[in-house]
Parts: C-alpha cells; sequence; structure tokens
C-alpha cells in the first residue's frame, strides 16, 4: 500500500491546517505529544497521520481473531464511526434466516447490516467493509476515501480518510498520494 511519506510530521500537520482538515490546536497538543520524532523525515507513514490527527483508520483483515471477530468489528465500526463524530452500539455479528453470515449494528439509532463472507477464521471481510463504509459518512461533505495493499493476490490491508473531495486532491497534488471515493 503506497503510504510512505517523505516530509517531517511537523510539514504536513501544517498542510493539514491550512486545508482545514485538524485545527492548529490539535495539531500543536500532537507534535508537543510526539515530540523530536515529528521533525524526522521518514519517521511517519500516511496511515500514521491519518490515524494521529483521528482523520483515517488502517485496516488489516488479520486484525481479528476467529473467537472474537464480533468484538473486533465492534472496535472497527465505533472507530470508523468516530472518525465523524457518531455513536455505534448494539453490534452483532450473526446469520440472517437463510444462514449468510451477516453484521448488524445501531448507528445513531438507525439500524444497519452488512452482509459478510469470512474466508478464513478470525480473517475480517475486507469487501464488505469497503462496499458498506459510506453508510458511516458524516452529512457535512466529508466522505470516505480508500487506498488497499494486497499480499500474494489478496486483500490483506485498507486505509480509510474521511475528507472532502477537494482536501484528497489537494494530497494527491502535493504529496501524490491515490485515495480513492468509496
Amino acid at each position: 500500500m503506497p503510504t510512505e511519506l517523505n516530509a517531517t510530521l511537523r510539514e504536513v500537520s501544517a498542510r493539514l491546517v491550512a486545508w482545514g482538515m485538524t485545527s492548529e490546536a490539535d495539531r500543536d497538543k500532537i507534535l508537543t505529544e510526539e515530540g523530536d520524532q515529528a521533525d524526522h523525515p521518514g519517521e511517519y507513514d500516511w496511515a500514521d497521520v491519518f490515524e494521529l490527527f483521528d482523520l483515517g483508520l488502517y485496516v488489516s483483515a488479520g486484525d481479528g481473531e476467529a473467537d472474537d471477530l464480533e468484538e473486533t468489528y465492534q472496535d472497527l465500526l465505533e472507530e470508523l464511526a468516530g472518525l465523524s463524530g457518531r455513536t455505534v452500539t448494539e453490534v452483532e455479528l450473526g446469520e440472517d434466516e437463510d444462514g449468510e453470515e451477516l453484521l448488524t449494528f445501531v448507528l445513531d439509532g438507525e439500524e444497519f447490516a452488512w452482509e459478510v463472507e469470512h474466508l478464513s477464521p478470525g480473517q475480517l471481510d475486507m469487501l464488505s467493509i469497503w462496499e458498506c463504509v459510506g453508510d458511516l459518512e458524516p452529512d457535512d461533505g466529508r466522505v470516505f476515501f480508500h487506498t488497499r495493499g494486497d499480499v500474494d493476490g489478496e486483500w490483506s490491508e485498507s486505509l480509510y480518510v474521511l475528507a472532502r473531495p477537494a482536501q484528497v486532491a489537494t494530497l494527491k497534488e502535493e504529496y501524490g498520494l491515490e485515495l480513492d471515493p468509496v
């Protein structure tokens, strides 16, 4: 997954503030927490940056355990929805009346159901996440963008970023970061 960053965290965070993706106060807090490391190129990749600033989330297909996949989905849904201040509750991994796997949850009081298919025990369904993550978007013009990584021809990792299309266009123009709309 092309997420290398050839700039310092301090440099990139200044651009994130300029583009309205984060506030100066949040930037200053994160730079203080990160210390000297924030001034060294190559210390962070884009996944680190987006997660530090609560703008995105890195997801790996192997994040789950066979016996607690429901909990892994709960954490994932809570984190993705949390990027826009939304709340996920009542996450349940079960089956529908036809015996197909179904992930159900409540988002800000509204019920959702995602069809999922687990090809291996403990493996998240990366395709279903990608197909349905738009359900978690806020009504403020931000949408999810995505880049993925494959290992041996298998979709094994994703980076989801919640941003406005113009912000992503600027990221591509200035840094060459390829993010596709979901």
